[in-house]
């Protein structure tokens, strides 16, 4: 097989035979990995001060997968999971969240 894909992934079987002799199968498992593609990204939001903004992601792959969000190209602690709520908006500078 070349260029194998994710959706090649599942059992194979052979059977081997010959006339007057009995058959003898054997089946294998393939397991293709991929990277994570995302399907569903997270949206652009436009909140008031004092309320929630929920992002979240959706993507396919081989699993697990892990998630970090981050603000401003900095991890925030504990936000590990496919959705990330900021509780509680505060007006920062130019009035991001």
């Amino acid at each position: 097989m070349t260029n194998a894909q994710f959706t090649d992934g599942g059992d194979y079987t052979v059977v081997v035979s010959h006339i007057g002799w009995f058959s003898h199968e054997c089946t294998s498992t393939l397991t293709v990995h991929s990277m994570p593609i995302i399907t569903q990204p997270p949206q652009s939001q436009l909140v008031k001060v004092a309320t929630d903004a929920a992002f979240s992601v959706t993507a396919i792959g081989s699993s697990p997968f892990s998630y970090q969000w981050r603000f401003n190209q900095s991890e925030i602690m504990s936000a590990t999971a496919s959705a990330y709520t900021r509780s509680n908006g505060t007006m920062y500078g130019c009035g991001q969240l």
